[in-house]
């Protein structure tokens, strides 16, 4: 089967080419990511220690940054390379480690034998972390091959995705051994990973609790802090915000200036659900750097990235999308930890499979609320409002307890 895999990426290496041409047409990547995702590198190395870590998208690499902060700091030999694949993940990277030289973001190349083989050989990295699903079987035989510690953070495997592993047992095996370290987001995929192959797996908490310390906390203030009632849907996708009106009409009953905060999880489709939202004779208002929100405005619609975690430190009540949408049914739900730790709470719909044991100690622990249509969240909200809850301190205590068990699982491996 590996056999097969190796022929068909290289074989669909051109049609992947007409593919990303076809993304860069629809804003979807740009000249420079498509150039580096088929590693054609005008870069110089210049530097000897590197450690690699790879993660697909914002989630996956906004996890392991306290990892990252932690050896830039431990190590001052060390320079870290972050590949990702999508544009918004490049974003949050440059915003957080702006300035900083040691750290560089590249587009991870394509899964080929050519590619794989001639990016190890130009980074030659000391360390590579894998994180969450990524699974890249030509990478990861290169780096069997050329011995380098191989190690998969926050592991995560679907029901589905170890099912179809499952099925072609000798592929799974040559594949899942090769990694040397497995700390497994939780206790249902660290058995998964044993029985996949990966000898050496271990449990401490999914990383996502760990809350960065060194976040950016800040300007939220001026923009929401004029004595209005406000609450925010964070990271919506298409379809959510129609609920998301539904929910600002009904909460504006009881609170006729209510105002509603939408930040899309892509904020290419701004302009869009502006022209959406203003239909139903709402004062909608885009804000993007600027502080100044007007105060007509009922709807304020978000288009930067990064801005997450000023929102949260300043409001109460958050809807976490990408959990409504029944189409996104076993891969549904965005990650609620970082607004819990600034304190808010956190109402999401019945579609949070990625993040199910997640929220399964939130809701324990009265800290996230399930919903199940507009009605329901416009009552949270209003009953909140008037009765607000606290987070309980001990959701940092968790998460420095989990850096603290990696970091120390990670320094003796390393």
């Amino acid at each position: 089967m590996f056999f097969f895999y190796r022929i068909l990426t290289s074989l669909f290496f051109p049609f992947l080419i007409v593919y990303f041409f076809l993304r860069i047409f629809f804003k979807k990547e740009t000249f420079n990511s498509f150039i580096q995702k088929i590693f054609i590198n005008h870069n110089t190395r210049n530097f000897s220690k590197l450690f690699w870590f790879h993660g697909s998208s914002i989630g996956e690499v906004k996890s392991v940054f306290p990892l990252i902060k932690y050896y830039l700091k431990k190590k001052s030999d060390l320079n870290i390379l972050i590949t990702s694949s999508t544009l918004s993940s490049k974003k949050i990277i440059d915003i957080e480690f702006s300035g900083n030289k040691r750290v560089i973001h590249k587009f991870l190349p394509l899964d080929t034998i050519f590619h794989s083989k001639k990016f190890l050989k130009y980074w030659k990295p000391k360390a590579v972390f894998f994180i969450d699903s990524e699974i890249w079987p030509n990478f990861i035989s290169k780096i069997k091959s050329k011995k380098i510690p191989l190690i998969l953070l926050n592991g995560r495997t679907t029901e589905k995705t170890f099912k179809r592993w499952k099925s072609f047992s000798n592929f799974h095996k040559k594949i899942f051994s090769s990694f040397d370290l497995c700390i497994a987001s939780s206790e249902i995929s660290k058995q998964k990973f044993l029985i996949l192959g990966i000898k050496n797996v271990k449990y401490f908490g999914n990383l996502k609790f760990i809350f960065d310390e060194t976040v950016q906390k800040g300007t939220a203030e001026k923009r929401v802090n004029d004595g209005r009632k406000c609450w925010l849907a964070a990271s919506t996708h298409e379809g959510e915000e129609e609920m998301c009106l539904q929910v600002h009409e009904l909460i504006k009953i009881k609170y006729p200036d209510i105002l509603t905060i939408i930040i899309p999880r892509h904020i290419d489709r701004v302009k869009k659900l502006e022209s959406k939202l203003k239909k139903f004779n709402n004062n909608v208002e885009i804000t993007g750097d600027h502080n100044f929100i007007d105060t007509k405005s009922e709807i304020l619609i978000v288009n930067i990235f990064g801005v997450l975690p000023k929102f949260y430190k300043n409001l109460d009540n958050v809807f976490m999308g990408k959990s409504m949408i029944k189409k996104l049914v076993g891969e549904g739900g965005q990650n609620p930890l970082e607004a819990i730790q600034m304190g808010c709470k956190v109402y999401h719909g019945p579609y949070v499979y990625n993040f199910k044991e997640i929220y399964d100690f939130l809701k324990k622990n009265n800290m996230s609320k399930e919903i199940n249509n507009s009605q329901d969240l416009a009552y949270e909200i209003i009953n909140n409002f008037q009765n607000p809850a606290k987070t309980p301190s001990s959701i940092e205590s968790i998460g420095k307890d989990i850096l603290n068990k990696t970091l120390k699982e990670l320094d003796s491996f390393l």
